[in-house]
């Protein structure tokens, strides 16, 4: 499961984005977010595990997930339908 979070983890950094509102306003904190996705590697649910309080940084870590859906297909050896993982979004300047 913690190679496959990372591979998940990996590719949605790449489609972060730090919104340019966001730098301008200094707007900084932290987003983790649930993130549901079928054996396919299909995006079934996402949900905020925790919130920044900024808006802007809240949902630049959705569209992330959006953007890098649909991810690889789930390892055999992990059992279920569906699985859930973690993934924390870290805005800093």
């Amino acid at each position: 499961m913690a190679q496959y979070r990372s591979t998940m983890l990996n590719l949605t950094l790449k489609n972060t984005q730090y919104p340019k509102r966001a730098v301008t306003f200094k707007q900084e904190g932290t987003v983790i977010l649930m993130v549901k996705v079928d054996r396919s590697g299909e995006l079934l649910d996402m949900s905020q595990a925790t919130s920044s309080e900024y808006k802007l940084l809240n949902n630049a870590a959705l569209k992330a997930v959006r953007k890098t859906a649909p991810y690889p297909e789930v390892p055999e050896e992990l059992i279920g339908d569906a699985i859930e993982v973690s993934l924390p979004f870290s805005f800093k300047l």
